[in-house]
């Protein structure tokens, strides 16, 4: 019994240090630290997010949260409405008198895992000299909840201008309701209740050549993102997520057991391509989406695609993102609107790997930085 209990003692003990070494060194698909080594012990930024809002996802009000990974320790602060940035409802002497842009994009727009000063929107507010209302916001959303995210909110605020952040490596895939079926993720994180789903529209063809929106029949509000399942099971697996490295090995091995790394591309980061790897019908309804929320702005609008580290890649092996139907319908619409068509993978940067967070994927401050430049430089030439 002793020497028993002395075996799975140094057996988990070396598959802990091996846990380790493969996370810290990213070879899983499943990279997180677990909270027990967070000084903060937080290991996500699910605690500031909510899941109320027509569009789904976005933020508690006035609410200030402090997200820390193994790479970054960020304190994130939202206004009065929940977006990350300051008060809308304040204008400053030095501002009055600004031009004033809506930003719309996802978490790449909001800025995880950097802080506010050194954000693509703030560093683009002093190029530009402009003042910018983020209404970026992270948690899987993509075109669909663009637009509504602009009617129902950001239209209200006087503005000149909008900017949108289009991410391919997840927009095409944020609402396509089959996609999440598949990845085995509508319902609540770690909860594996599937009754109890998200709530948040999904596109689904109608009749015509377009779309309509749905939210899920189970889909349920919450002011809290993370959901607390009070089975024993649920219990068991926060403990292990929170305080073990091997953690990562284990949810790596129910990915790959699962064989969703073809509808994962916010998992597999080195081999999803959203530039060359969304199917057709993805393509197809995230363009009916950005068209309508562009041709309904009556403004100008700067359009700005964001590729991860795959994209560069394969650009660099040859493939021709001329050739995708969704870059050919985004030089169709700035034709048809006005509208400017910045791909930042046209700007692409000595050390691609210095764009992005080593713990995380989102840009690093010189990724923002990066990202910044490029679309001012592209926004002056435009307004020339």
């Amino acid at each position: 019994m002793k020497s028993s209990f002395i075996f799975l003692l140094v057996f988990f003990g070396a598959l802990e240090l091996f846990s380790l070494v493969l996370t810290k060194n990213r070879f899983l698909l499943f990279n997180d630290t677990p909270a027990l080594y967070l000084k903060n012990r937080v290991n996500d930024d699910e605690n500031w997010r909510t899941e109320k809002s027509e569009w789904g996802a976005w933020h508690k009000y006035n609410h200030s949260f402090l997200h820390e990974k193994s790479c970054f320790s960020v304190i994130y602060k939202t206004n009065e409405v929940g977006a990350r940035d300051d008060s809308f409802n304040l204008t400053s002497n030095e501002n009055i008198n600004k031009s004033k842009y809506v930003l719309l994009g996802d978490s790449f727009a909001e800025g995880v895992g950097v802080e506010k000063s050194k954000i693509s929107e703030s560093i683009l507010e002093k190029l530009l000299n402009v003042d910018i209302l983020n209404f970026g916001v992270g948690g899987s959303v993509g075109p669909v909840q663009y637009e509504m995210i602009y009617n129902s909110l950001s239209r209200k605020y006087p503005h000149d201008g909008v900017i949108i952040y289009f991410l391919p490596s997840n927009d095409f895939s944020d609402n396509d309701y089959q996609y999440w079926v598949d990845s085995g993720a509508t319902y609540f994180k770690y909860s594996g209740n599937k009754n109890l789903e998200r709530y948040r529209p999904y596109y689904r063809k109608n009749g015509s050549d377009g779309y309509d929106i749905f939210y899920p029949v189970n889909g349920l509000k919450r002011d809290q993102w993370d959901y607390v399942d009070p089975s024993l099971g649920f219990f068991l697996k926060r403990f292990v997520i929170d305080n073990f490295w091997f953690s990562n090995v284990l949810l790596t091995i129910k990915q790959v057991v699962k064989s969703d790394l073809k509808f994962n591309p916010g998992l597999v980061k080195r081999e999803y391509s959203g530039y060359f790897d969304a199917t057709a019908d993805q393509q197809k309804a995230a363009i009916y989406f950005m068209r309508r929320l562009v041709k309904s702005i009556n403004k100008p609008v700067t359009l700005v695609v964001i590729p991860r580290g795959e994209d560069f890649i394969r650009l660099s092996n040859g493939e021709k993102k001329e050739n995708q139907f969704w870059y050919k319908e985004f030089i169709k619409l700035e034709k048809e609107s006005g509208m400017k068509f910045i791909d930042l993978a046209s700007h692409k940067p000595n050390n691609v790997n210095s764009l992005f967070l080593n713990c995380d994927g989102h840009w690093s401050e010189f990724g923002n930085e990066w990202a910044a430049t490029q679309i001012a430089s592209s926004m002056r030439a435009k307004s020339n």
